[in-house]
C-alpha cells in the first residue's frame, strides 16, 4: 500500500519478491500503452511449481466486460488515474475497478499472450524477511529500471544503496560492494554513495558500520520502500 501510494508514474503495477520479470517486461507494456492508448495492460506468464513442472498462464477473457486481462502480481499494469485510492481493497480488486472504469470510460484494455511474468510457487511456511526480503525485492526494482527507456538515476542509486547494504549485512561483502558501486555509478557526482562503496571495500569495517542499523534514505530519493511492492518502478520516463 505504502508504495503504491508514494508511486509517482502514469502507470502502477505490483511485482511480489519472489516471481520473476522478463527484462524487458515493462518496456513491453510501455509500447503496448503507447500504440494503443490503453489504460490497462496485461500480460500472460508462466507457473512454476515445487515439482519443477511449469503451468503456461494467459490472460483470460472476462466475460462480463469482453476485455482479456490477468489480475495476477506482475501481469497487469494500469493507468494512475483509473486506479482506486483504497488502501482497504487488495490489488486484483482496485485492478477490476480500474478495467470497469476503462470501459465505461471508453479507455482501451489491451493483452498480450507473451509470458513476460515467472510466478515462483513458494514451499509451506516459506516467507522472506529482513535483509534477505530487502535485498530480493530491491533487487527486483533495480533490474526494472536499469531497463526501463529513461531510468532515474536517484531511485537507482536509492535502491541499489538499500541492497548494496542489505547484502553486506547478510555477508556477501563482494554483491554489496557490486551494488553499491551500481550506486556510484549512477549519481557520480554524490560523494556518500563513494563514502559507502569505500566501507563495503572493507568487509570488517562495513560489517560493523551496518551491523544493525539499516542505510537512512537518501534525500530526494523516491522513497516507495522495498517491501513487496515495486510500483511503478520503471514507469518514471512515462
Amino acid at each position: 500500500a505504502t508504495g503504491l501510494r508514494l508511486a509517482r508514474g502514469n502507470f502502477v503495477a505490483l511485482l511480489e519478491a519472489e516471481d520473476e520479470a522478463d527484462p524487458g517486461w515493462l518496456a513491453r507494456f510501455g509500447r503496448l500503452a503507447d500504440a494503443t492508448a490503453a489504460g490497462v495492460v496485461s500480460c500472460g506468464g508462466e507457473h512454476h511449481h515445487h515439482d519443477g513442472s511449469v503451468t503456461p498462464v494467459r490472460p483470460t477473457l472476462d466475460p462480463a466486460t469482453g476485455c482479456t486481462t490477468s489480475l495476477r502480481p506482475g501481469a497487469i499494469t494500469v493507468r494512475r488515474d483509473l486506479f482506486a485510492d483504497d488502501d482497504a481493497a487488495t490489488f486484483p480488486q482496485r485492478c477490476i475497478r480500474a478495467v470497469a472504469a476503462a470501459e465505461l470510460a471508453g479507455i482501451a484494455v489491451v493483452a498480450t499472450p507473451e509470458p513476460l511474468i515467472r510466478w515462483n510457487e513458494r514451499h509451506h511456511g516459506e516467507h522472506l524477511e529482513g535483509d534477505e526480503l530487502v535485498l530480493q525485492s530491491t533487487q527486483q526494482a533495480i533490474d526494472a529500471l536499469a531497463r526501463s527507456p529513461i531510468p532515474d538515476p536517484a531511485r537507482l542509486a536509492h535502491y541499489a544503496t538499500l541492497a548494496g547494504i542489505a547484502a553486506v549485512r547478510s555477508g556477501d561483502h563482494r554483491r554489496g560492494r557490486r551494488l553499491l558501486r551500481v550506486a556510484r555509478s549512477a549519481q557520480p557526482g554524490v560523494a556518500r554513495h563513494w563514502a559507502r562503496w569505500l566501507v563495503a571495500c572493507c568487509p570488517p569495517l562495513a560489517t560493523r558500520v551496518w551491523a544493525s542499523d539499516p542505510v537512512e534514505a537518501d534525500p530526494g530519493a523516491t522513497h516507495e520502500g522495498p517491501a513487496r511492492t515495486v510500483a511503478g518502478a520503471a514507469t518514471a520516463g512515462r
